[in-house]
């Protein structure tokens, strides 16, 4: 497979059905709603050679890096550290109480 910026696309091997160009022509519209239903790739051939690839369009989810960008920001003087151990203790031990008191 060969994959694009937003698509993928399969090359003519992966075809799982050979279609003569003048039998695609009359068919076009079953054959479209077979591929979008199956996942099968068609190649349309004239006088027996391979002219075109009938193929399900998917659309790529990004991978995890970059997913957030420029969704998230994280301020200049980075993250805030994280608890330690005790200090969930107290804050486990306070919780429910008032400070403001």
């Amino acid at each position: 497979m060969v994959i694009t910026d937003t698509l993928t696309v399969m090359k003519p091997q992966n075809a799982t059905r050979i279609v003569p160009a003048g039998e695609f022509k009359t068919k076009c519209l079953q054959l479209m709603d077979e591929v979008d239903q199956t996942g099968e790739a068609i190649l349309i051939t004239k006088r027996g050679r391979p002219v075109s690839l009938l193929v399900p369009v998917t659309p790529q989810v990004p991978g995890i890096r970059g997913r957030y960008k420029d969704r998230i920001r994280i301020p200049d003087e980075g993250l805030p550290k994280p608890f330690t151990a005790t200090e969930w203790a107290d804050i486990i031990d306070n919780a429910g109480t008032d400070d403001a008191a």
